[in-house]
């Protein structure tokens, strides 16, 4: 079907007032005397400029994981006294904020057979991957494993949902992991549709890659719209006067379709409303929001929620008016902001944040590998417990699918 689908690869990727807790130092080579500590989610105010400014130069991307971001869904959505940040500093005078692990205890009390350690994550995260410089990342995971360690309150058995294992900092993880003798259990994993410029200088080369029909059929639908009237595209900032109002056209268009049926749009549930007016509120630029917008005769007819770090747009939301569902508006708004990026270097990489076949799949063709992975300590019984977890893991998500297609019956 696809001429031209690439995974990006390891190489594709390497071309890209202090709190009060108890810490410890960890001599390295590479940077010197590291200190690690754990803290509470609450004392983030305290570490926010040093946060911020680890986001803009993190080995990774994250916007998931940047302060205003993480802080909303904390706040309204993940609220928990386990929430914790494990903080790798350059010294013990807190110079240089060199790695930010935001972890959750999970436990019994969560249905859980047992407990472990997980990365922060939510259906509202996209993907996992902790902000860490890209100085000697590797000594950085071995400061968190260290102090994960030493801190009573959480396992050393560690979970982190959604990772981009091939990514620079999942290559990081796996020397040290090599280099420690951990266990390395990968629970799942799938390919998530991206678009990467590549060798593709525009929107013309790249989709040569897409298959004849496809081609017709977005041109098709395009000019049966642009019939129906005058068809626009815009980018807007949270910053740019309108965003107030286009947001909100965007959020009601999800709230009337299929996800506002399964009350999965961000409006339908107290919690994620307030999430979202915090979250995406105008002039936020931890991260900085923008919204890509298609109107016919002026109204908004698709809308997309994209975060933006490093200059590569993450897709948070989208929307569309579903009684032009025919037309495939949002597939045509993903190739105009595919567009934007091949034609004007707006972006140097755009992420679906989406499960496994998604419509995306269509028209983007490069992947990354997105795997659950778990670690513990290599001894006696640690492997058994991995496996159980995941066997638990993949039993209630199995009983939960099923749960959900009876009551869709119903």
């Amino acid at each position: 079907m696809y001429n031209n689908l690439k995974t990006v690869s390891s190489e594709s990727y390497n071309n890209q007032s202090q709190p009060q807790s108890i810490g410890q130092s960890e001599t390295n080579e590479n940077l010197g005397e590291l200190f690690s500590e754990v803290i509470s989610f609450n004392k983030h105010v305290n570490i926010k400029e040093h946060w911020l400014e680890l986001v803009e130069k993190a080995l990774e991307p994250n916007p998931f994981y940047s302060p205003d971001y993480l802080c909303a869904l904390v706040d309204h959505i993940a609220s928990n006294d386990s929430n914790h940040l494990v903080l790798i500093w350059s010294d013990q005078n807190r110079k240089e904020l060199l790695g930010l692990y935001p972890v959750t205890k999970k436990g019994k009390k969560n249905g859980y057979p047992f407990q472990f350690t997980c990365f922060l994550f939510d259906d509202l995260i996209g993907i996992c991957t902790p902000l860490i410089s890209p100085q000697a990342p590797s000594e950085i995971w071995h400061s968190f494993f260290k102090a994960i360690e030493k801190k009573n309150e959480l396992s050393n058995i560690i979970y982190i949902p959604e990772f981009y294992i091939d990514g620079p900092t999942g290559q990081s993880l796996n020397a040290y992991l090599k280099a420690e003798r951990k266990i390395n259990f990968h629970r799942k994993e799938f390919k998530r549709a991206v678009a990467l410029p590549g060798h593709s200088t525009d929107l013309k080369t790249y989709i040569k890659g897409w298959s004849s029909k496809k081609k017709r059929n977005m041109r098709s639908r395009k000019k049966k719209l642009i019939a129906l009237g005058e068809l626009t595209f815009e980018i807007l900032a949270s910053t740019d006067p309108g965003y107030k109002s286009a947001l909100a056209n965007v959020l009601e268009l999800e709230k009337k379709g299929w996800k506002g049926q399964q009350r999965t749009a961000l409006l339908s549930q107290a919690t994620t409303k307030k999430f979202a007016e915090n979250a995406f509120k105008p002039n936020v630029t931890s991260p900085h929001i923008n919204l890509a917008l298609m109107r016919l005769n002026n109204h908004i007819i698709a809308g997309q929620i994209n975060l933006i770090s490093q200059n590569c747009a993450f897709f948070i939301k989208s929307a569309y008016d579903e009684s032009l569902s025919s037309f495939g508006p949002g597939l045509i708004l993903y190739k105009w902001v595919l567009q934007k990026m091949l034609d004007e270097n707006c972006y140097i990489e755009l992420d679906s944040c989406a499960n496994a076949n998604h419509v995306l799949e269509d028209i983007w063709l490069e992947r990354k590998k997105v795997q659950d992975v778990m670690i513990a300590p290599e001894t006696k019984g640690y492997e058994m417990r991995l496996k159980s977890l995941s066997i638990w893991m993949k039993t209630t998500e199995l009983m939960k699918r099923n749960i959900k297609r009876l009551i869709e019956r119903v």
